[in-house]
This record gives C-alpha cells, structure tokens and sequence, in this order.
C-alpha cells in the first residue's frame, strides 16, 4: 500500500538530488575526519597532562630531597663548630697550662 503522497509523482533522482547526496556524503566524511582529529587532540592533552603530572610529582619529590639534604648539611655544620669550639678550647687550654707552670722561665737561651 503506497503513501498517498507519492502517488502520482516521479521517484526517478534528478541531477539537485545527486549534488545534494554528494554533499550529504561528503559532509559526512568531514565529520567523520573531524571527530577523528578531536579524539587525537583529546589524547594528546590527557598525554600532555599525564607527563605534566608526572614532571610535578617528581619536582616534589626532588624538592623534599634537596630539604633533606640541607637539613643534613646544617646537622653537619653544627657538628663541625662544636668540634672546632673543643679544638679551640683545647689549644687555649694547653696554653694556660702552660703559663700556669711557668711558660717560658724554664729555658735558658745561650
């Protein structure tokens, strides 16, 4: 039972027809190439992202180790003045010892 609105009418395609299906099918192999390149965009920016967190984790983790270190460092600074301070008070120790027992008195210069 045909439609009552393509009775009587010509079905065969005309030449507008053919144009506007070339166009339709064109269109929709841009379409198809645009979404292709949006989803490769896509991808790249959740790559670009990943590296970009990956790059930030490892400035943290460096950063936490260069903190460290300083901290090592200055616990090795000030084990290096007491040693100096005990140096420095040894050597002015040696030398009250020494005056205290007479310094130089004791030797004679010919």
């Amino acid at each position: 039972m045909a439609c009552a609105f393509l009775r009587g009418r010509d079905l065969t395609p005309t030449e507008t027809d053919m144009d506007l299906r070339s166009r339709v099918v064109s269109l929709e192999h841009q379409h198809t190439t645009i979404l292709q390149r949006v989803g490769d965009l896509e991808r790249g920016q959740r790559m670009s992202d990943i590296e970009d967190a990956k790059r930030g984790e490892q400035f943290n983790n460096m950063n936490a180790r260069f903190t460290s270190l300083d901290k090592k460092i200055d616990d090795i600074g000030g084990t290096l003045k007491w040693v100096n301070r005990a140096i420095i008070t040894g050597i002015i120790m040696g030398i009250v010892a020494f005056l205290l027992r007479g310094g130089f008195s004791g030797f004679q210069i010919p």
